[in-house]
């Protein structure tokens, strides 16, 4: 099986244990350490499926990572139980991973978010103050699917979740698929969970109802799999970045074509509908009716107490 190599490595100054890294001086630079994992491409060879997204560090010279990684990566190529980058990832799907490293190259903890439905997508990490980590993820809670009698599984943070009941609802307590976005903090000692918030994008259309899925009217469509990226100012308030394909379709037997489209462009789609943990806390976004293609910055309050606004849309055609 062909394997991939990733190498990174941190220079670090020769004042790094008794000053904070970044204060100039006549030190030479040196490479303190390097680390490596290794780990299977997908079967066909055609994509890797080990990659490393982002990186913080704090003041101390811990150096935190957020990646998404298959089964069999591990740090180093070495065999021993704790150089595993994925203890649970027995299955060939992508897991989000989250790992901190000492000043001295040593990995201190590993965090997992793990499903053995679907791939977990997670992009975006930052360093909250000096105190806890901030990312957003994308997955979907997946014991609503399957085949019968099929046992799929969510390791959430190295915990293995049983009941959908741990997460919130849309409105009207509606199902969304088990489709989530997540704001996710965790500490910078342990990386256990802080807080969390959990985000629905559904659509509204020109009726002024909820889009639902035609096969399962108690569910909600929902807008998946963009990549996102956001950033964390110095008074917490969170500016969400998202591009987004606001186009949906059904199968129909009257249609042209044989489906019936939900999009901007055919007029039956107005906004896009932003709910946070449930229905607490949502704001419509308006979409550019020529095109399926937006961008949106949304900003959002420190904690997520509220939805603050959408800053801007615009087409990226």
């Amino acid at each position: 099986m062909k394997r991939t190599l990733h190498i990174f490595a941190v220079l670090v100054l020769t004042g790094l244990m008794s000053t904070v890294v970044g204060q100039t001086n006549n030190s030479t630079g040196h490479f303190d350490w390097v680390r490596s994992y290794f780990g299977p491409d997908y079967p066909d060879g055609g994509a890797p499926a080990n990659e490393i997204f982002g990186s913080v560090i704090d003041s101390k010279g811990n150096v935190y990572i957020l990646g998404q990684f298959i089964g069999g990566a591990r740090w180093d190529n070495e065999m021993d139980d704790n150089s595993r980058i994925l203890p649970f990832s027995a299955h060939r799907n992508r897991s989000a991973v989250l790992a901190k490293i000492s000043p001295y190259g040593e990995t201190v903890w590993h965090k997992e978010l793990y499903s053995s439905y679907t791939d977990i997508d997670a992009y975006t990490i930052r360093m909250v103050g000096d105190t806890a980590l901030l990312l957003y993820a994308w997955f979907m809670f997946p014991f609503d699917y399957g085949l019968p009698g099929e046992k799929n599984e969510l390791y959430y943070f190295d915990t293995l979740l049983t009941s959908s009941e741990r997460f919130p609802q849309p409105p009207d307590s509606l199902q969304a698929s088990n489709l989530y976005y997540s704001l996710i903090t965790l500490g910078l000692d342990s990386g256990n969970i802080i807080e969390e918030h959990f985000l629905t994008l559904n659509y509204v259309k020109n009726d002024g109802s909820l889009l639902r899925n035609q096969y399962h009217l108690d569910y909600l469509m929902t807008n998946s799999g963009i990549r996102v990226s956001f950033n964390v100012d110095n008074d917490g308030n969170i500016e969400l970045v998202r591009q987004t394909n606001d186009l949906f379709y059904e199968l129909c037997d009257t249609c042209s074509g044989g489906l019936y489209y939900w999009s901007t462009n055919e007029g039956n789609i107005s906004a896009m509908r932003l709910m946070v943990d449930g229905a607490s806390k949502q704001l419509d976004v308006p979409l550019e009716p020529s095109s399926v293609w937006n961008w949106h910055i949304i900003k959002l309050s420190p904690h997520l107490d509220s939805v603050i606004a959408s800053t801007y849309v615009f087409d990226s055609t």
